[in-house]
């Protein structure tokens, strides 16, 4: 329980606002044909995220121009919206060829590889996903673009990359509290410790909202021997967290180390009596790998992980969970739960929406 959070997780990081560049256009409803959608009316639709709404309208009009050879700019940005709204359902595999197609009428357009990227990563596929990161960088050398490239890199396994994407960005200014925490994380796993430590102090301090960070910055105070700082943050953790058995365990043995024997004892008492769900915890897991396909048992496991503090654990089996069970809005309200322990604000406000909507 003493060990570092991983460092390895993918992460993606885009603007609240999403690239819905689309000139005035009319679109007749399939149902009252007399009516007419104009482009900033489907637009607002999509803010307001009446995706399924929004989806309709957007085939009609894909059919429709199919059958009128459109042009390549009104067809094109048509295309990106379908598939734009089918991400925001969480429809990545769908929703590849639009935004494929989208950009071949209209290449240069960066948003748009933004997207397609985005989906790409959502799917597992991170080479596929620094090749659009990397297109993107090059038109247009945004923060955002060498983030998302430092979590492919992580992903796939290229530390060295990922870290010189991420010190670049913080050697450029003002960078985010993920940034911070994840090359803080990345060092520490490297022994690097007082780098490490100042780069995590930083990350909490912006976003003390982030479970894995704070954990870390405990862990990493502990090893510098600032034990009072370190059981702070085991013990914000714990406030966040109650049932977070590694914050539970490491407070305990830091709380030893400051002398404070009567509390250390119950605190380890309390480790005790958490880590029995380790137990079931491996049932789960054995149980998946025999049942894969099964969305039940993986989202049982993600609650119990959630529970004992592994977010990103949980936070993978109900990925998982999600693409055998689209439509369940269960899965969605834990992922929000788990993007915002996570400091993953932008995709919790997705999936709460989508939650929303799927809700009777």
């Amino acid at each position: 329980m003493n060990g570092r959070p991983k460092a390895h997780s993918a992460r993606w990081s885009r603007p609240l606002t999403v690239w819905l560049v689309l000139a005035a256009f009319s679109l007749p409803l399939a149902a009252q044909r007399t009516t007419r959608i104009t482009g900033p009316q489907l637009l607002d639709m999509i803010e307001r995220g009446q995706y399924s709404r929004a989806e309709k309208i957007l085939k009609q009009q894909i059919d429709r121009q199919s059958q009128g050879q459109a042009a390549g700019k009104a067809r094109g940005r048509i295309l990106y919206l379908y598939g734009h709204v089918l991400q925001q359902q969480f429809r990545y595999g769908e929703a590849e060829p639009y935004l494929r197609a989208a950009l071949e009428l209209e290449p240069g357009r960066v948003g748009w590889m933004e997207v397609l990227a985005e989906g790409l990563l959502r799917q597992g596929r991170c080479s596929a996903a620094m090749v659009e990161l990397d297109k993107a960088w090059t038109l247009d050398p945004q923060p955002r673009f060498r983030f998302n490239i430092a979590m492919c890199a992580l992903n796939t396994g290229d530390l060295e990359r990922a870290e010189r994407e991420l010190r670049q960005l913080v050697a450029a200014g003002n960078p985010q509290p993920q940034t911070l925490f994840k090359l803080g994380a990345l060092l520490a796993d490297q022994g690097k410790d007082e780098e490490a430590l100042e780069l995590l102090r930083r990350a909490v301090a912006g976003d003390a909202a982030n479970v894995e960070a704070q954990f870390a910055l405990g862990l990493a105070e502990a090893r510098a021997g600032n034990h009072s700082a370190a059981a702070a943050a085991f013990r914000q953790v714990r406030q966040t967290v109650p049932g977070h058995a590694g914050a539970a365990y490491n407070l305990g043995r830091t709380l030893a180390r400051l002398g404070q024997r009567e509390e250390s004892r119950k605190m380890l008492v309390e480790f005790q009596e958490l880590s029995k769900k380790d137990d079931l915890i491996e049932n789960h897991q054995q149980y998946i790998q025999l049942n894969a396909t099964n969305p039940d048992s993986r989202v049982a496991l993600a609650k119990l992980l959630l529970e004992v503090g592994r977010i990103s654990e949980a936070v993978e089996q109900l990925e998982a969970a999600r693409r055998l069970d689209p439509q369940r809005a269960e899965v969605y309200r834990l992922l929000t739960q788990g993007y915002l322990l996570l400091g993953r604000n932008a995709e919790a406000q997705q999936a709460d929406g989508f939650a929303a909507q799927l809700e009777p």
